[in-house]
């Protein structure tokens, strides 16, 4: 059977459109089985998300080194997921090339050469971010929920990504650092810290006076800027020769608050209360010593 020219061109033209639409069918299945995986793994990861902060803060009363192990699960869990995003959507963009025939299963020329053309294009600082951040996590530099100074900005840490780490600063603001371009890192305690407040008492004052006077200037610092973690942060002063000695338990993330403003606000509060300091006497405060 013989075909006209007209009736070759519609063969060829029904065979090319066959063709592009098998290949799109085979990119439409990619696509949806891959976001079907990434919608597994992003499920999966959320529930053990929620298992590691639970027992984060469930182990945050109880003995600092299981606390922070919890902690440096919840990074490694950031880290994987992060990595398996990577991999499996990377995994799916050479699929879809492949089924559109832009790269042969057989053949290693176009990786080779994507690898090669991404070094060239700064691939290098890509490696350097991703080792780098492999070695926070694996060395415990820091852990989602650490309060930390990255590059001097501080926050607390929100995600420690493959490449990136986030940190959340007071305002709500999310800063980004390329794991390999933090050079400097300051981390604050992950327990309470502690501190002695020393208030001196004159000769003619009356001690529960100053006591009260200081315990009210300390509540009140506590409403304003939320720095004692808990109720059992304020005790009982002891007496020190001239001096009162009050021991403080700080959250973290307050510690330079405390040292900053402190001292000025409790003096404020003693001589507005007509308890007058001595000439040279001050009120300090200094970290107390560890046990």
């Amino acid at each position: 059977m013989r075909f006209s020219l007209p009736e070759w061109i519609a063969a060829l033209e029904k065979s090319v459109y066959a063709a592009w639409i098998t290949r799109a069918f085979g990119v439409l299945v990619i696509a949806v089985v891959t976001l079907f995986i990434w919608a597994l793994v992003r499920r999966a990861a959320q529930r053990a998300r929620l298992r590691f902060e639970a027992l984060h803060a469930q182990l945050a009363e109880g003995d600092p080194r299981e606390s922070i192990a919890a902690a440096q699960r919840l990074t490694a869990l950031h880290l994987v997921v992060n990595s398996a995003r990577y991999v499996l959507f990377g995994a799916a963009i050479l699929l879809i090339f492949s089924q559109l025939n832009l790269l042969k299963p057989d053949s290693l020329l176009f990786p080779a050469g994507f690898l090669g053309a991404a070094l060239g294009l700064g691939g290098q600082n890509l490696v350097r971010d991703v080792v780098a951040g492999l070695f926070i996590v694996f060395e415990g530099q820091f852990a989602v929920g650490d309060y930390v100074k990255i590059n001097g900005v501080a926050g607390r840490v929100h995600e420690v990504g493959l490449r990136v780490t986030s940190l959340r600063d007071e305002l709500g603001q999310i800063h980004f650092f390329p794991n390999g371009a933090i050079t400097t890192v300051a981390r604050s305690a992950r327990s309470a810290a502690e501190f002695w407040l020393w208030v001196p008492v004159s000769a003619t004052a009356n001690r529960d006076e100053v006591i009260a006077a200081t315990q009210a200037a300390l509540s009140d610092f506590d409403a304003i800027f939320d720095v004692w973690p808990d109720e059992t942060s304020l005790t009982e002063p002891s007496n020190e020769g001239s001096r009162l000695r009050f021991l403080l338990q700080v959250q973290p993330a307050r510690t330079a608050l405390v040292r900053e403003k402190l001292p000025a606000r409790v003096a404020s509060a003693l001589e507005a209360a007509g308890l007058k300091n001595e000439a040279g006497a001050t009120v300090e405060l200094t970290a107390a010593p560890a046990d």
